[in-house]
């Protein structure tokens, strides 16, 4: 391995240490008696070169948005509020068999009256979430496990008040299984 691509290689690993860290550190880059390109996170003491500091800005970092608890729908006293809401997931149909191939099929729901301005759906397999709440009642999906599942479709108002569900949908995934 030449010195160039040992000394990068060291100058990344610092980079990475120090954004995992947190704090912005220096890197300290000289030449050592020996003639060496030595970079470090301490300032060197006994070096009569000259020492360059190098700034190691911090890496384009993501936080995964919180997760709140869901909201069940209201029952009994709303009932009157939810039941100008229908929800109906139309395709695939309750009991339809995914025929086998890889687990890729199409969900489909109908939403009656329409979504409004600050409304979203929410597609749930097996109670879990898929992807984001979003404005189409469209989902594609891709690799399901072979077996039983259950499809929900929530209608969400504002961030996450579920105001209407779907009756669950069950339908059935064959896939080739590897023995």
């Amino acid at each position: 391995m030449t010195k160039t691509r040992c000394c990068l290689r060291l100058l990344t690993l610092l980079a990475l240490f120090a954004n995992e860290v947190g704090a912005q550190t220096a890197v300290y880059k000289y030449v050592d008696e020996k003639g060496q390109v030595v970079y470090t996170d301490q300032p060197p003491t006994d070096t009569a070169g000259k020492v360059e500091t190098l700034e190691i800005e911090p890496s384009n970092l993501s936080v995964p948005p919180a997760i709140t608890a869901r909201e069940k729908p209201a029952s009994g006293s709303n009932k009157a509020a939810t039941a100008d809401y229908q929800t109906t997931i139309t395709q695939p149909a309750d009991g339809e068999t995914i025929p086998v191939g890889p687990g890729n099929f199409s969900v489909t729901a109908r939403l009656s009256p329409p979504l409004g301005a600050n409304e979203r759906v929410q597609l749930l397999v097996d109670g879990l979430p898929i992807g984001q709440p979003q404005r189409q009642p469209q989902w594609e999906l891709s690799n399901v496990f072979r077996g039983e599942h259950t499809l929900v479709v929530e209608r969400h108002k504002g961030a996450d008040q579920v105001v209407h569900r779907s009756s669950p949908s069950v339908v059935y995934v064959l896939r080739p299984s590897v023995r």
